[in-house]
């Protein structure tokens, strides 16, 4: 889509910016141009500069040209044009046209001989002027025009002809020449047989190739000559004589017959070359030693033959010290070529020798990898009795290498006699230089519902390292506790090879109200509420209250407690260990009643009493820790006769003190509660049901 808005967008910009204007132009466009052919071509490259275009919007331009710098030109003129056109908008074009001229200044060449001689067997001979003369032009075209037809009957004596050749452009050359006939007994001449001749042989082959204008036989009745020939000019001759002979023979009258013979002799004028150094040491373990000298001197020859003599048998036994030896190269042509050398021979107790024991080398491990593939060059090892070495190594070319050194050791060991070792051994070091990857964001923003948050860096920031190993420390523990704003942490990533990386960012902490802790602040403002609404119900009804109960008391634990604001305070005794519960009492006497209502909310819980007597108590339980019980109510806040009454739970119960308050005088009212003190499986206030057991018949009690 956006592609095509931009399409359109630009069509807009040249139909109101080019509706008048072309937007390309060129600049160097080259002028024309005049030029001569060579003497010794038919056509001439030419180069120029290619013209420069442009586009005032800066939009794609394609370019064409029928020809390109460099190309070849023939005698003529050719139009060289160029065009370019808008890519996106064909309808802008513009051209670049020059032309070259390529003149042909040069005249032929032609070639003729001031006098042909012709026999004839009557008074008139024959003579074809095209096969006699040679006619060429660099523009590989010419037109020879005559005095004479071709066909022409040539009287005896003399005859002058004239020949003219034109090529292509109007360039002339011409030639003069007399045909003189004569009477003749055999109708075959041979012209032009090649003399003899003696070449050198090249130093860097044994053949030379030769080449010779072919004779010319002549048949002055112009009948058909059988030609035959040992050799064929470019033939390859070796180093010798050879005669090449051309017989020629009329077709109708084999009595006819012409020869034309010549020698042709190639010399071998290059010695051979004997390459040998000036001293070869020996070693041998006895006072004797054996140096194969063939296979120590190079002899070569451009013949491909050479022979070597030498003043010692390849067999000698060399004695200890030096042997003074004298070769000699003799190639079949007779040169020779002549080398000295001294065989030096000495005891040694091993025979074993290593060359080109690989150097020690320092290598960079690449940035994407973790290993590296290193190659060397096998060591060489030499034996002086040529015996068969057992080789060993514990790393191979080509195997790859983790950052660190590694001593890479060849054992050569001497099969029949493995006393005799030797070894090569070289340290690879491979360096990891590349830093370990550290990513992390500028600022990572974090939430509280205290005045620390915390902030585990290890999940939001990426280590990676070419080891595959990356350790990373931070300037802030991962247990830390931010404090609220922003707090600058640094963090430093390392990998095995000591390479480091850093990164910063900052923690920036802020406050928030959580969603459980409004609901709480609004559930405790409902119960203030109630209670308020409650304590206003039980001024106004009191004194009915009074009346119909007639000072009557109920039982709370173990406690009595009378109808009005009388309080008390007792251990609830050994009832066993329960859930604590919501329960609704009945006056003395009789069995609890269940409450029935809705589930409060967590930590607080309440149900409305319906259809109970004015002898009804509110039970609110609970720890005196007002920051850890909401419902407490100090005794100096207590209103309406609601208070506190601490007890003693059931020794099983293992828990703290909890708080009990009785609120006489009520004819609506809850039963509330709050979270108990561990163990929490004891005190699963939200979710069990309530449950009231009755102590004796006068006794209410909570168990819990």
């Amino acid at each position: 889509m956006f592609r095509y808005l931009y399409f359109v967008c630009l069509t807009l910009i040249y139909e109101r910016v080019t509706a008048q204007d072309n937007p390309l132009s060129v600049e160097f466009c080259p002028e024309s141009m005049v030029l001569d052919l060579p003497e010794d071509a038919n056509t001439l490259a030419v180069t120029w500069n290619v013209p420069i275009v442009n586009h005032t919007l800066g939009e794609t331009v394609m370019v064409s040209s029928n020809h390109m710098p460099g190309d070849s030109f023939p005698a003529g003129e050719v139009t060289v044009e160029y065009q370019y056109v808008d890519q996106i908008q064909p309808k802008f074009k513009i051209n670049c046209t020059f032309d070259i001229t390529v003149q042909d200044v040069t005249d032929p060449v032609l070639g003729c001989l001031e006098r042909y001689d012709v026999t004839a067997l009557s008074n008139y001979g024959t003579f074809d002027w095209q096969t006699a003369i040679e006619a060429t032009d660099n523009s590989g075209q010419v037109a020879v025009s005559s005095s004479h037809d071709v066909l022409f009957r040539y009287p005896l004596d003399d005859t002058l002809v004239n020949l003219t050749a034109v090529d292509p452009s109007g360039n002339e050359a011409s030639c003069q020449f007399v045909v003189s006939v004569s009477l003749i007994n055999n109708p075959l001449s041979v012209e032009f047989c090649p003399e003899s001749m003696v070449l050198d042989l090249p130093e860097d082959a044994n053949t030379l190739a030769v080449t010779w204008n072919v004779p010319i036989v002549n048949h002055t009745l112009g009948e058909t000559v059988i030609v035959s020939s040992n050799h064929m000019p470019g033939d390859s001759f070796p180093a010798g004589e050879v005669t090449v002979e051309y017989q020629y023979v009329d077709q109708i009258q084999p009595k006819f017959k012409i020869n034309c013979t010549f020698d042709i002799t190639v010399q071998d004028v290059t010695d051979p070359v004997l390459g040998c150094l000036e001293r070869y040491d020996v070693t041998a373990l006895s006072n004797y030693g054996t140096f194969d000298w063939q296979t120590a001197i190079e002899a070569t020859d451009n013949s491909g033959q050479v022979a070597v003599s030498s003043s010692h048998d390849v067999l000698f036994r060399y004695p200890l010290d030096d042997t003074l030896v004298n070769l000699t190269a003799v190639d079949p042509s007779g040169n020779e070529a002549s080398c000295q050398f001294v065989v030096s021979v000495s005891l040694i107790n091993n025979p074993l020798s290593v060359e080109f024991c690989p150097e020690s080398m320092v290598l960079d491990l690449p940035e994407d990898a973790n290993t590296l593939a290193v190659t060397w060059n096998v060591p060489i090892v030499n034996h002086t009795l040529g015996r068969t070495v057992i080789v060993s190594s514990n790393h191979m070319p080509g195997d790859s290498f983790p950052a660190g050194e590694v001593t890479v050791e060849y054992q050569y060991v001497d099969q029949i006699q493995p006393k005799f070792k030797i070894n090569c051994t070289f340290d690879i070091t491979v360096q990891d230089v590349t830093g370990p990857v550290l990513g992390c964001l500028e600022r990572y923003d974090v939430t509280a519902l205290s005045n620390y948050g915390t902030f585990d860096w290890q999940t939001a920031i990426e280590a990676t390292d070419n080891s595959g190993q990356v350790a990373v420390s931070s300037s802030h523990d991962v247990l830390f506790r931010y404090p609220l704003d922003d707090t600058p942490v640094n963090l430093t990533a390392v990998d095995p090879s000591g390479n480091e990386a850093s990164c910063q960012f900052v923690v920036s902490v802020s406050l928030i109200i959580a969603l459980p802790f409004l609901i709480a602040i609004a559930a405790v403002i409902l119960l203030v509420i109630l209670v308020i609404c409650c304590c206003l119900c039980s001024c106004c009804c009191r004194p009915c209250r009074g009346e119909e109960t007639g000072g009557q008391e109920d039982s709370v634990g173990m406690d009595q407690l009378s109808k009005g604001t009388e309080k008390a305070s007792k251990s609830f005794g050994d009832s066993e260990p329960s859930q604590v519960q919501n329960t609704n009492f009945t006056s003395g006497g009789e069995n609890p009643q269940m409450a029935t209502g809705p589930t409060a909310p967590p930590l607080h819980a309440g149900v409305t009493n319906q259809g109970m007597e004015n002898d009804e108590y509110m039970y609110v339980i609970g720890d005196e820790n007002p920051a850890t019980n909401p419902l407490y109510i100090p005794e100096t806040q207590a209103v309406d006769g609601a208070r506190s009454l601490p007890y003693t739970p059931h020794p099983s119960s293992q828990s703290s003190p909890i708080q009990a308050a009785a609120i006489t005088n009520y004819e609506n009212h809850s039963l509330m509660w709050s979270s108990l003190p561990t163990p929490v499986d004891r005190f699963d206030a939200i979710n069990k049901p309530p449950v009231a057991s009755p102590r004796e018949n006068t006794d209410h009690t909570i168990i819990y």
